[in-house]
């Protein structure tokens, strides 16, 4: 965070891999000892990385798997990542019929991972305010990094 925080949120699934759950959000002081409870935050997901962009107010990439719209998504937040406006969300790589390479039954976790196309995205706040979302992806067997540049509003 931009006053020295540090803020998580962390990706939870069942023993086993065989259930995901909500992101899970922590937050620490400044002096990164003393942490709050991690609390669910409306968000299914899996890999993530938050942005703080000043007053209160932090930007979420992350990937989601499970669903109608599987993809890299970022979503922001006014409450320091308390809640989250899913409804203004962005996707910025629609992952539909490209969240796993090439077959037909995805194994359990951990081996799912073998299987997987796009992940572990990142997100950082520019000097001008904006965002840069970066993340991998394969497509046609080639495997890219790919970004977005945001503007906060």
């Amino acid at each position: 965070m931009l006053d020295g925080r540090i803020l998580g949120l962390q990706w939870t699934q069942s023993v086993g891999g065989q259930q995901n759950f909500e992101l899970h959000r922590i937050l620490s002081d400044v002096s990164g000892i003393q942490w709050t409870e991690p609390v669910p935050v409306g968000i299914q997901a899996q890999t993530c990385w938050p942005a703080d962009v000043g007053d209160g107010r932090v930007a979420l990439t992350y990937t989601s798997r499970e669903g109608r719209k599987p993809g890299v998504s970022v979503a922001g937040s006014s409450d320091q990542g308390l809640s989250w406006d899913l409804d203004n969300q962005v996707q910025v790589w629609d992952a539909v019929v490209q969240e796993f390479l090439g077959v037909e039954n995805v194994p359990d976790y951990p081996a799912s991972h073998d299987n997987i196309a796009f992940g572990k995205p990142n997100l950082a706040r520019l000097s001008d305010g904006s965002l840069t979302a970066a993340w991998w992806c394969t497509q046609a067997c080639v495997t890219h990094a790919r970004y977005a540049k945001l503007r906060v509003k």
